[in-house]
């Protein structure tokens, strides 16, 4: 539950904020990933660990990301391939 917003804080800078009401099952190994699809493309950016099942957090997108290059915020078990949570970004 909740969601997941892709942020530009400056011309150069973004940022994937989740919001306050986002909870997850917890799960081993999990990873924030931007995407082109539910799972984890080829041209997928890791963004890393992931913090925590509830509640705001935030991550740092690479520069050179822009805001229409992804479709997807994923959060994903990468040893065991499972994807625990996806949201499309509008």
């Amino acid at each position: 539950m909740g969601s997941a917003t892709l942020v530009k804080v400056s011309e150069s800078l973004l940022r994937v904020d989740f919001s306050e009401t986002f909870s997850l099952t917890p799960g081993p190994s999990l990873f924030v990933f931007l995407s082109n699809s539910e799972f984890p493309s080829d041209d997928a950016v890791n963004l890393g660990s992931f913090k925590s099942p509830q509640g705001a957090q935030m991550y740092s997108v690479p520069a050179g990301i822009t805001l229409d290059s992804f479709t997807h915020v994923v959060v994903y078990c990468v040893p065991y391939k499972v994807m625990f949570a996806f949201a499309e970004l509008k």
